[in-house]
């Protein structure tokens, strides 16, 4: 048996418009992510004595079945391979769900990075960015990580300098967003306002307001991440962050950095 540990790091959206409907039924998107150093652990382990995908996770919330994108990750790569091999994919989930993190989508990246770890690294990097764009439009970018500008359905990748060392406080309210419902809210010929068009769409004031906050509090920037329904506030130092966080009573609120490539 062969078995692989992975960081499965969450990502920001500092900015998030999308630009069309594709006739597929994607969208395409021009947003640029950010990865930060909050993140699941993945173990991928894979055996050729048996067949079959089995998931287990800390957080029973989270399928184990077609619905994860991790088991449609392993699903993908043994397709495209032409293997049938035994995959056990343990999660320790620190993401939270339905927050905009991508959360789902670096646990589908962490797999098939750690299956193509595992099989001598039978696809290149630009083959395993085709395959992650057929999970969903932030596995390619969790694939490469570090800071980049995505467009298309997320498979088209610009990476771009690393900033300084930031602090990011992010706050996630007692409730989630559904991404496919936030992308139902889209209508061609909207035009973004915000940093993120989907917090436009929400026109949530829940949202609004901690955005708010974080800035009255010193954040120099302020958005809501991804189809939400996490905030984020960036600062420049650690004590700050810290400060603004102790006016929020939220069920999810830490400090994150950003991870430099």
């Amino acid at each position: 048996m062969k078995s692989i540990p992975l960081n499965a790091n969450a990502k920001l959206n500092i900015f998030l418009d999308i630009t069309g409907k594709r006739e597929d039924g994607y969208h395409d998107i021009f947003t640029e992510m950010q990865e930060i150093d909050l993140g699941d652990v993945v173990t991928i382990e894979s055996t050729e004595s048996q067949t079959g995908i089995s998931i287990d996770c800390n957080n029973s919330a989270i399928p184990n079945d077609e619905r994860n994108v991790a088991y449609r990750a392993a699903e993908l790569f043994m397709r495209e391979l032409g293997v049938d091999l035994g995959v056990r994919i343990t999660i320790i989930k620190k993401i939270p769900v339905m927050a905009g993190l991508g959360g789902s989508s670096t646990d589908g990246a962490a797999v098939l990075k750690g299956l193509n770890l595992i099989c001598g690294g039978v696809f290149t990097e630009r083959e395993l960015l085709k395959l992650g764009g057929r999970l969903g439009a932030d596995v390619p970018f969790c694939i490469v990580g570090g800071r980049a500008e995505c467009r298309g359905i997320g498979d088209v990748i610009t990476k771009l300098p690393d900033l300084k060392s930031l602090f990011y406080a992010i706050v996630k309210p007692d409730f989630g967003c559904d991404t496919r419902n936030a992308y139902s809210l889209y209508s061609p010929g909207i035009k973004r306002i915000l940093p993120n068009l989907f917090q436009q769409l929400h026109n949530d004031e829940r949202i609004n307001r901690i955005c708010d906050k974080l800035i009255s509090a010193g954040a120099k920037f302020a958005s809501m991440s991804g189809s939400g329904s996490a905030v984020f506030g960036i600062f420049d130092d650690l004590k700050s962050a810290e400060s603004a966080l102790e006016s929020f009573e939220m069920p999810f609120k830490i400090i994150a950095q950003n991870v430099k490539k």
